[in-house]
Formats: structure tokens, C-alpha cells, sequence
């Protein structure tokens, strides 16, 4: 670690720029393991001056979830979400919840990232329909999951939505309401 500003180091503001867009690059052109370095190299070079480079972060961890090394995008999703201030949490805390999801056996912390996510940006679909899926498919929560497919349809209706939240209600002992999300 150095105490000199990492601007006063002639040419390294532009290496990291052009790390983050070689990075993004590479994960556009499917080549993940290279993104995953050239962010990491972003990283350590950030490392030295603690500037908090939270996009290398976030999109390192993208990289790991896309090559399925979920543990590692968790660390990194986790790294982002305690740089980033709350409100530009969502999304990061949306991508580890589905890495908990994808890892099984998680399923509380996935619920809990889910629902911060949806307190920050109450708009998305995403957490919703997730959050649902696992609370009635792995937790047996049927009336919460019932109310999280509520939200998703009012925003985005589709299909699943309905024959998930048809399921739900099948589940509570509501088969005359399920019957119209089933058909």
C-alpha cells in the first residue's frame, strides 16, 4: 500500500481503464478465464492505493458466476456490495443471491440478498421471481412465494409466473384459485 494518490502515477488511471475495457471485453467475447485475470490485475493494481475499484470487483465476480465458480463470485459480489453505497447495491446483491441459489443448500442467505435487493429497487423482477421459486420449491413458504409471484405478474406477465403461483396456491389448499394460473 502507498500513501500517494493513485493519480499522481503517471499512466495508471489508463492502464485500469483499459483493464476494466479489455475485462469487459473478454466477458462480451465469451473468454471468461481471460476477463477473470485481467480484472484480478485491475484489482491488485487498485490494491496498492485502496481507490476502491468496485466495477472490477463486480465484474469479476460476473465472470465467476458465467464459469460457474459460484463461491468465488460470492467473495467478489460481497467485496462490490461493501464498497458500493446502498443504493447501487441491487443488482450486486441480486447476482450473489442466484450464486447461493446455484450453490444449493443456501437457500436462507439467496432469500435474504433477494429481499435486500428488492428493498433497494423494489422495480426489478428478478428477485421476485426467484425469492418465489425458492420459497415455495425449497422452503415450503407458499403464502410468501404466493405474494412474490403476485408482484412479478403485476410487473411482468408471463407464463411461469402463473403456473408458479398456480402451484403455490395448489399448496395452501387454494385449488379454485390455482385453476385460472394453471390453465
Amino acid at each position: 500500500m502507498t500513501d500517494r494518490p493513485m493519480h499522481t502515477v503517471p499512466g495508471l488511471l489508463d492502464r485500469l481503464a483499459a483493464l476494466y475495457a479489455d475485462g469487459v471485453r473478454a466477458l462480451e467475447d465469451g473468454r471468461l478465464q481471460h476477463a477473470v485475470m485481467l480484472f484480478s490485475e485491475g484489482i491488485q493494481l487498485d490494491d496498492e492505493f485502496r481507490q476502491g475499484q468496485v466495477t472490477m470487483y463486480a465484474q469479476r465476480a460476473f465472470a465467476y458466476q458465467r464459469l460457474g465458480d459460484h463461491v468465488a463470485a460470492i467473495r467478489d459480489y460481497g467485496r462490490a456490495i461493501e464498497m458500493e453505497p446502498p443504493i447501487n447495491q441491487a443488482q450486486y446483491l441480486f447476482h450473489r443471491g442466484m450464486c447461493f441459489t446455484a450453490l444449493g443448500g443456501h437457500e436462507e442467505h439467496a432469500v435474504n440478498d433477494f429481499g435486500r435487493s428488492i428493498a433497494i429497487y423494489p422495480d426489478h423482477p428478478g428477485p421476485y421471481h426467484l425469492r418465489g421459486k425458492l420459497y415455495a420449491a425449497d422452503l415450503g413458504r407458499y403464502d410468501e412465494a404466493i405474494a412474490d409471484f403476485d408482484r412479478l405478474l403485476a410487473m411482468h406477465p408471463v407464463a411461469e409466473g402463473y403456473q408458479l403461483r398456480g402451484y403455490a396456491k395448489l399448496n395452501v389448499g387454494r385449488g379454485r384459485d390455482a385453476i385460472p394460473d394453471l390453465l
